[in-house]
């Protein structure tokens, strides 16, 4: 038992020197220009050991990407604790600036690249996840009277946009010529005035 039990932790920490590889040479060198030849050359793994773990580059991409959305979405699974859904809401929209903080290689993953469209495996669901996720905090909101909004799906739309958006600015702010300085003060700052501005004014 203890020898097939070291087999495969032996097997997992392969499979995870691939990936963590991947990643660094996805992001330092864009997609398009890694093959699998290359993430083997740097571990010193043939081709042939690369695709019994994973059949492209692309299924090891794809799996970056899922493993990014779930850390994530063990994050704000811990913001349901939070009863005030307004507060909910401003806890996980700064929970994700953390993320995109703490995680920038799976940030720039989760939302910069894209392998061919015809890699049937990269679709939406994973972002539109995310949008259900603050789709519902957004309209438990309105219901309570926290959050004054006409069209809802507007709002849920908005909310989305500026959760992306920020965690996308966080990420070119990392590149030395970006004329913003962003730190994690100022984007969870960011996030008390977007919520201040969508709830519902006191009369």
């Amino acid at each position: 038992m203890a020898i097939q039990d070291r087999k495969l932790r032996e097997k997992e920490e392969k499979r995870r020197l691939i990936l963590d590889t991947a990643m660094k040479l996805f992001v330092s060198e864009g997609f398009a220009n890694v093959s699998t030849r290359k993430i083997g050359q740097r571990i010193e793994f043939s081709p042939t050991l690369i695709y019994f773990y994973f059949k492209s580059k692309e299924d090891i991409l794809h799996t970056l990407y899922i493993e990014g959305f779930q850390k994530l979405f063990e994050i704000l699974e811990e913001t349901k604790k939070i009863n005030n859904p307004l507060k909910r809401l401003e806890e996980a929209i700064r929970v994700s600036i953390d993320f995109s903080i703490e995680q920038p290689e799976y940030l720039y993953l989760m939302l910069s690249i894209r392998p061919d469209s015809q890699a049937s495996d990269f679709k939406w669901d994973q972002s539109i996840r995310v949008k259900e996720f603050f789709g519902k905090i957004t309209k438990e909101a309105a219901d309570q009277g926290y959050i004054e909004a006409k069209d809802l799906e507007l709002l849920n739309l908005t909310s989305w946009a500026y959760n992306h958006g920020i965690s996308s600015l966080y990420t070119m702010a990392r590149n030395n010529d970006f004329p913003y300085a962003l730190d994690r003060e100022i984007l969870h700052q960011s996030v008390k005035f977007f919520i201040k501005l969508i709830a519902k004014k006191k009369k």
